[in-house]
């Protein structure tokens, strides 16, 4: 059920920049035939109800996916609403306040949001549970209406509609949705009784009962929105517009002021929304009115005009931005250093500076340099570890990030692997440590898992050992892979309590303190 919240809640967001656009767009477009903003309120609608959507370049949604399906399971939870600053603004409290603690035993979000969707589908039940009351209770006060003859509802298509009257309808409406019904009260003049029932004859025509059920049934699926609450009741008001322009079409200016005219003695106060009934003056009265007396047959233009924004509003509203996919092809085709008969390939991951062990051992040639562009820059070599060789290079890769960034360059060891050696898949070193933990907060579970050989011991959460040897393995646990992890600890086996998290304390002074405890200075740069 967490699932189908999460995306009706992105549905929501999406459906509101929409709405939004919509809003816009009634402003702008005062003279265009009101029949098309409704046109617009449907596309909002298929927005709200279509669970997919094709990706297109000219899609203005920011984002199809603002809240992560796994956001529960996020050691740092954050948002994508699409816009940058606004996630920068955002997401730090989202972090600060459901980030989960090593000590939980479960991340919060997984208590919040099974909890928010439980009030989403109370919700839910409460709003259709109204819609039900309230048209019955409607029902039971009219069942008394007495049929106005001689019939002046007239027939509608193939159906004769008849009118009632009744001394509980403060205002004419239309209930019923298969043999729909005007009611009418009592005391209405003779001369609003034909605009009056003309009005509510042209919403029946085109079946305005059945658009207002489908708006509230959505208003219940999104009662949470406040954006779709808006949308909901400028719908409404959008939907007697256009019933107005329905009937006024062929009216002249004094037939229409005497419509405007029964409008106002018919209108009543605007109440809670309700799946029913359409009343007669029940939203806008005011705007109403003034595009009753002010109305004029719209130009051919404007309607072309109009139609082109509908199937553009669509077009850029109904899809998703695409999907930004890098494909990083390095990880096939490397650069290679030429070395004593070896290749050594580029791992792609710097320090500022160098591990244990390592010296300096010369300046690459031309021949060494092998067109990587090295070709005078220093190296450094162990004679405990053959497999790696580090070069103090220029890196567009600044130090913490593993992203390349030309505008930000500068020096740094760059270790290069002996091709041959297993790409990295080994046993992971204290040396290694100490060059990975250059990254800080920027290590990810990739940074381990692809080169270095692990076992898995979570249960509820991911937790990967590393063992290093005798005296050290590395730890690290958290809630999804895709994620930061929780925890990246180096310990002693003799006390698992022992540990320093390797992002933010001191590796070099935690492991020398220990070598230099147990006498063995040259452990963990034995070779592999």
């Amino acid at each position: 059920m967490t699932g189908i919240f999460l995306k009706s809640v992105n549905m929501g967001i999406a459906a509101g920049w929409l709405v939004f656009a919509v809003m816009v767009l009634r402003l702008i477009l005062r003279r265009v035939p009101k029949g098309l903003m409704l046109v617009l309120w449907g596309i909002v609608a298929l927005r709200l109800v279509l669970p997919v959507s094709v990706q297109s370049v000219f899609s203005l949604i920011p984002s199809a996916e603002t809240i992560s399906p796994d956001i529960m399971e996020m050691q740092e939870p954050r948002i994508h609403s699409g816009i940058t600053a606004f996630n920068s603004a955002v997401n730090p409290a989202i972090m600060q306040a459901f980030a989960p603690s090593p000590e939980e035993s479960a991340n919060p979000l997984q208590i919040v949001i099974p909890v928010a969707a439980v009030c989403w589908v109370a919700g839910i039940a409460v709003m259709l549970l109204y819609a039900v009351i309230r048209y019955w209770r409607l029902l039971g006060r009219i069942r008394t209406a007495v049929l106005v003859l001689p019939g002046p509802g007239g027939t509608v298509g193939a159906a004769r509609v008849c009118a009632y009257q009744s001394e509980y309808v403060d205002s004419p409406f239309v209930l019923g949705f298969l043999r729909p019904r005007i009611y009418l009260q009592f005391c209405m003049a003779p001369e609003d009784l034909e605009y009056v029932v003309a009005h509510e004859q042209a919403h029946i025509r085109h079946h305005d009962q059945w658009w207002k059920l489908a708006g509230f049934f959505l208003l219940s699926l999104y009662w949470y929105d406040p954006v779709i609450w808006a949308a909901y009741f400028l719908f409404c008001r959008d939907l007697e517009l256009a019933c107005d322009e329905r009937v006024v079409r062929d009216l002249g200016a004094a037939q229409r002021a005497d419509y405007a005219e029964a409008l106002l003695s018919c209108s009543a106060r605007r109440s809670t929304a309700a799946v029913c009934p359409l009343a007669f003056g029940e939203t806008g009265v005011a705007e109403r009115v003034r595009n009753i007396l002010h109305y004029k047959k719209p130009a051919f233009w404007l309607i072309v005009l109009a139609a082109f924004v509908c199937m553009a509003v669509a077009v850029c509203f109904l899809t998703d931005p695409k999907e930004d996919i890098e494909e990083n092809m390095q990880w096939d085709v490397r650069p290679a250093i030429l070395m004593d008969s070896s290749r050594y390939i580029d791992p792609y991951m710097p320090a500022s500076k160098l591990p244990y062990g390592y010296v300096y051992a010369g300046i690459l040639d031309a021949a060494q340099a092998n067109d990587t562009g090295l070709e005078g820059c220093a190296y450094y070599t162990s004679p405990y570890n053959k497999d790696y060789m580090y070069v103090y290079q220029e890196c567009g890769m600044p130090a913490g990030t593993h992203e390349i960034d030309s505008a930000l360059r500068q020096y740094m060891y760059q270790p290069w692997l002996r091709e041959g050696s297993g790409d990295g898949r080994n046993r992971l070193t204290l040396e290694e440590v100490q060059r990975l933990s250059e990254f800080g907060e920027e290590l990810t579970w990739t940074d381990f898992m692809q080169w270095y050989d692990h076992v898995e011991t979570g249960s509820g959460l991911y937790i990967q050992v590393y063992e290093i040897d005798g005296t050290f393995s590395l730890w690290i646990g958290g809630g999804l892979m895709t994620d930061a992890p929780m925890y990246i600890y180096l310990q002693t086996n003799a006390d698992p309590k022992d540990r320093v998290e390797i992002r933010t304390q001191d590796v070099w002074a935690f492991i020398g303190a220990h070598l230099v405890e147990t006498g063995n200075l040259d452990g963990g740069l034995s070779a592999r």
